[in-house]
């Protein structure tokens, strides 16, 4: 998380320049942070490779809700050839790259704390007996965690800064908490240092 926050900021410090105000469109930017720390966090070291796996199932999402919207929704439309031969290319895509990521061993041996590396091993059901998901359970779920943790993770931070900007003695009473906490300006926060970031959290 800090990394991905210290990229977006290092960003927007190279956008702004010199200028002491500027505007940006922080619910797109938070879209693009919320997804580089999912992949972080699913994918480990190969979060770039995450990042094309969100990106073809963006892509996927918006072709299915457009062919959803159309008006010709007729019954058999799905297995037309129009948009749908892209949904289906995107899809075949989207589970080939996973495979190739789980089927690396040289990556789940170096992404031991990886969420992926953690589906891939095996669990105890409830007949005491070991089981392992199968590649597509593990697709469908990387796809579950990418879509409900982007968009509403995104639209809270976004609502959150929209608050702070309204009421700006809180915002001044925050940033106080987070560099006290943190040690000042070079200092990151951690995990440990959470539970002493009251009006935070």
């Amino acid at each position: 998380m800090v990394e991905g926050a210290r990229k977006m900021l290092d960003d927007w410090e190279k956008d702004r320049g010199d200028r002491d105000e500027f505007q940006l469109d922080v619910f797109k930017e938070f879209h693009m942070l919320t997804a580089d720390i999912l992949s972080r966090t699913l994918f480990g070291s190969s979060f770039e490779e995450g990042k094309r796996i969100f990106e073809l199932q963006e892509q996927q999402s918006i072709l299915f809700l457009q062919t959803r919207r159309s008006v010709y929704n007729v019954p058999g439309f799905r297995f037309l050839p129009t948009k749908n031969r892209m949904i289906w290319r995107l899809d075949k895509e989207t589970r080939e790259s996973m495979r190739k990521l789980i089927e690396n061993k040289k990556y789940i041996q170096d992404n031991p704390k990886a969420l992926l590396p953690l589906l891939l091993s095996p669990y105890r059901n409830q007949k005491n007996e070991l089981e392992r998901l199968s590649p597509d359970e593990i697709v469908d779920e990387c796809r579950g965690l990418y879509f409900a943790g982007k968009g509403t993770t995104a639209a809270l931070l976004t609502w959150i800064f929209i608050l702070l900007a309204f009421h700006q003695d809180w915002q001044t009473k925050v940033r106080e908490e987070v560099l006290r906490t943190c040690g000042g300006d070079n200092e990151l926060p951690s995990a440990d240092k959470l539970p002493d970031l009251k009006i935070v959290m």
